[in-house]
């Protein structure tokens, strides 16, 4: 009996999928390998990733829709961890123009559109280059009023101590517009400089401001897809404050030949609180040639090499050649990772890897 009513639910839960348009979709990475380094008396060891993912990820999105409502929701496992993974949301689309989603809710519509490289120690992701909404708690109001034009307003609260004050303190607010056959222009309101979430969490100080964000994306060149990202620190800055951040993504396929370029930069207000600034400098590129059994590349990355300080700085130089075997739906990759410690004094100064890596998409 309890098998039948077990047979039953499930059935009556595919039937509602259907009649609803539920999809069951995922994405995973998980990464296995030895590394070492050239510190007196250390031995090798064998780690799992991603770190950020408690040494891998295996989610699953259960998205469904219909003309008017829908519903978001992710699930992920970190490292063994079940939880709740970047989406819960209901949303409601009144019409053509008008969409409000509630809840935690990735809003990736002016977001930037190069990511960051796989396996680079340095550079930044698509949030360097233009954020994207993301409340946890919150509320994202969407307006399309015409072709081409996207406009994103978003608040956020812990629900406990967020007060309407601190709330619009730490607003996003941002407006893109298409303009057909050249680009995607942006330009937004952020409370700091990187990812946006809970109010709470990070509220905007008093009589303070946050960062002003400008993007282009240039889509005219046939193979090309860059876009470049500013963001400009609103309030007064201090020693050692940012001052702005420029980051340029850029992808470029010919045939089987592929490139994938990050520059991200900082401008800070140097120690002497002159109006003089310091400047960072990162850079990654992926080179890669694709062949019927597989694609063989080298990930190059550099951090602060242009800074004269010679100790503190994280100065590094970074190679990795690999080979990626794709499919439908995910792949595998093999590499050998090497890292370059170039600060005086640094413990380690050389780092080494060999890992594998298995992604899925579905």
């Amino acid at each position: 009996m309890k098998k039948l009513t077990l047979v039953l639910v499930v059935l009556l839960i595919a039937a509602g999928m259907v009649m609803a348009d539920v999809t069951v979709g995922g994405w995973g990475r998980i990464e296995f390998g030895v590394t070492g380094n050239n510190t007196s008396g250390s031995k090798p060891m064998v780690v799992a990733g991603p770190g950020w993912a408690g040494g891998g990820r295996v989610g699953i999105a259960i998205n469904g829709s219909s003309d008017n409502v829908g519903f978001s929701l992710n699930i992920n496992s970190n490292g063994g961890s079940i939880g709740i993974g970047d989406n819960a949301n209901i949303w409601i689309k009144f019409n053509d123009i008008v969409m409000l989603t509630l809840g935690q809710a990735q809003e990736d519509s002016l977001r930037g559109k190069v990511g960051d490289i796989y396996g680079a120690m340095t550079g930044g992701d698509q949030d360097s280059i233009f954020m994207r909404a993301y409340p946890k708690k919150g509320a994202v109001l969407k307006l399309t009023p015409v072709s081409g034009l996207t406009a994103i307003l978003a608040l956020d609260t812990d629900n406990s101590t967020t007060t309407l004050e601190d709330a619009f303190k730490y607003i996003y607010a941002g407006v893109g517009y298409v303009i057909d056959g050249v680009g995607f222009v942006r330009l937004g309101y952020n409370p700091n400089d990187n990812q946006w979430g809970t109010a709470a969490s990070s509220p905007v100080a008093d009589n303070t401001f946050g960062y002003l964000n400008f993007a282009f994306q240039l889509t005219a060149v046939e193979g090309l897809n860059a876009d470049l990202g500013v963001k400009y620190n609103l309030a007064n800055t201090v020693a050692g404050d940012t001052v702005a951040k420029v980051a340029l993504g850029a992808t470029y396929g010919m045939d089987a030949f592929g490139a994938t370029l990050r520059v991200d930069t900082a401008f800070q207000k140097d120690d002497s609180n002159s109006d003089t600034s310091e400047f960072d400098l990162n850079v990654a590129t992926d080179l890669n040639y694709s062949l019927d059994i597989a694609t063989f590349g080298v990930v190059l990355a550099s951090n602060n090499l242009l800074d004269t300080a010679n100790a503190g700085t994280g100065k590094a130089f970074q190679v990795q050649p690999y080979v990626k075997k794709g499919y439908s739906n995910g792949y595998v990759r093999l590499g050998v990772n090497y890292l370059s410690m170039l600060d005086t004094g640094a413990d380690p100064s050389s780092v080494w890897t060999i890992f594998t890596t298995a992604e899925y998409w579905f």
